[in-house]
């Protein structure tokens, strides 16, 4: 999967790994028929009138947290940020990236060098990246489950009146990758006009 950034104030690793698991949570997969087995199988694609394309099914859901890593002055004692920003990143001495799943199990964990930490402290990383990681999922399911509402209603709107809502047609006709000012626009129309 790629993941293309449009902008970053830090924690690029963390958001795109959310993004990317937010994409295949949304994936819906058409149904397929097999008829046949072995070589002679004939895998046919069928159409969502057919049968409702499938989600993935997800036995695991990790969540990336990264923790930056600090030195006190006063006593050299360790400070961490959660999910550093990126004027935080300038300045961190090194980082610890704690992946965990649903179920608070630690799937991965990364030191990518930096500032050396004893035990007791990525002991102390990961307590910190268990308290953040069901809220990054809980936001992620909200998300989710409010695009899933959004698009139902504006299927049911589309079945009974057989056309989109007022909304959706003036957003369709604007390319998502120009800005439009409100003030040209109206100063286009005039000259047309007059």
């Amino acid at each position: 999967m790629d993941v293309i950034v449009l902008d970053h104030h830090g924690n690029l690793a963390d958001s795109a790994s959310l993004a990317a698991l937010a994409a295949l949570k949304h994936l819906r997969l058409p149904a397929v028929s097999i008829t046949g087995a072995g070589d002679e199988a004939i895998v046919r694609t069928l159409t969502a009138e057919q049968a409702e394309p499938q989600s993935l099914v997800f036995h695991h859901m990790p969540v990336a947290v990264t923790i930056g890593l600090f030195r006190a002055a006063s006593d050299g004692a360790l400070l961490c940020a959660v999910d550093p920003t990126d004027r935080e990143e300038l300045v961190m001495l090194g980082s610890v990236v704690v992946v965990l799943n649903q179920f608070d199990e630690v799937c991965a964990l990364e030191k990518p060098g930096g500032l050396p930490i004893q035990g007791v402290e990525l002991l102390d990383c990961m307590r910190r990246a268990k308290a953040v990681a069901p809220q990054m999922l809980s936001a992620l399911d909200g998300e989710l489950t409010k695009h899933a509402a959004e698009t139902a209603a504006r299927a049911a709107t589309l079945s009974r009146t057989g056309r989109a809502t007022a909304a959706e047609s003036r957003t369709a006709e604007l390319p998502l990758s120009i800005p439009v000012a409100p003030s040209l626009t109206s100063k286009k129309q005039k000259n047309k006009h007059g």
